[in-house]
């Protein structure tokens, strides 16, 4: 009587302690907003293309992570993206340091600020894309004014 009363209380300190765990909590919701997409995509039968299912990502993943293409396709946009945060900077830095030694320098500054800051970064990619293409160059300009 007493092992069983023991093993229930262990039990009601666990459901307890997973109860206020918002870690378990979110886990949990996780879990089961995947199982509802999956579950979705096979009762509605939905074209993969539309919308694939988690095991069909996952296998993708799996398969992409085994032949290296996630990882060659990660460190291309790591390289993009890291030389278009060296040129935001280097010309952030330029146009600091000519609006420290010189009045024009301070007035181009303030100008391009006030003409430039308005526009997040995602704003100007479409015009971006439309004078460049749909090339490196682009996503290189739109960090780099994200950075400057």
């Amino acid at each position: 009587m007493s092992r069983t009363r023991a093993n229930s209380n262990k039990f009601e300190k666990l459901y307890a302690d997973l109860k206020a765990s918002s870690t378990f909590r979110r886990g949990v919701i996780f879990c089961s907003l995947l199982i509802f997409w999956q579950l979705y995509v096979w009762i509605a039968q939905v074209p993969a293309l539309l919308i694939p299912g988690p095991i069909a990502v996952l296998e993708v993943l799996w398969h992409d992570l085994l032949s290296q293409k996630l990882l060659q396709a990660t460190l291309s946009t790591l390289s993009v993206l890291c030389v278009g945060m060296v040129l935001g900077v280097i010309v952030g830095t330029a146009l600091a340091a000519f609006a420290k030694v010189s009045r024009f320098g301070q007035d181009l500054l303030i100008v391009m600020s006030s003409m430039l800051n308005p526009l997040p970064a995602i704003a100007i990619l479409p015009l971006v894309m439309i004078w460049f293409g749909f090339t490196s160059v682009s996503i290189i300009i739109v960090t780099a004014h994200a950075t400057t």
